[in-house]
């Protein structure tokens, strides 16, 4: 009898101390974003002047016919009421800490592709106007020429890292820093 006694006495302290700690208010102003939060965590506005914040495509790095890796997106900004972007990327080997480098040979092609959860009618998410990628090893940063969204891989064995920028400058403006790494071997 005294264990079932103990176990609804523990029941019932799990059931105030649940209650207790869920009646904080989980009501939030719909303009309030945190610190850690980004915009892609409002909601849908509704009224006459909606707007649906877009987000960037993902990047996935393909090489031998396969999407083999992903970049990650460091950061991304829209121009708002013809205020421009301002914003510079992280260095991509601290963007990337956990992430899998694309193993690949030496002087081997790669491409990069880009998919969206977004539902742009125009498809104008996927037509930025330029693209930028700088390779970083040990400190040296050198920009990589890019034609048809395909790189070819260094030709010395080693970890690369990757900065790419997009650059969106029609009825979209903004940009989107990316991040992604290749180790090469022979």
């Amino acid at each position: 009898m005294n264990k079932k006694v103990w176990l609804i006495s523990a029941l019932l302290m799990m059931s105030i101390i649940l209650i207790g700690c869920s009646s904080e208010s989980d009501e939030a102003s719909e303009n309030d974003i945190s610190e850690n939060e980004s915009p892609t965590d409002q909601p849908e506005q509704t009224e006459a002047t909606s707007f649906k914040v877009i987000t960037p495509p993902d990047l996935y790095l393909v090489y031998d016919g396969r999407i083999d890796a992903a970049g990650k997106v460091d950061q991304w900004c829209w121009e708002k009421s013809g205020e421009p972007c301002n914003i510079t990327p992280n260095p991509p080997n601290e963007v990337l800490q956990g992430f899998k480098a694309l193993s690949i040979k030496q002087g081997e092609p790669f491409k990069l592709s880009w998919t969206s959860n977004d539902s742009s009618p125009d498809g104008r998410i996927f037509s930025f106007d330029s693209i930028e990628v700088e390779q970083i090893r040990m400190g040296e940063e050198k920009m990589i020429e890019v034609k048809n969204n395909q790189i070819i891989a260094p030709t010395e064995s080693g970890r690369y890292f990757y900065s790419v920028t997009l650059k969106w400058t029609d009825s979209l403006k903004g940009e989107a820093h990316y991040a992604f790494s290749l180790a090469v071997h022979q």
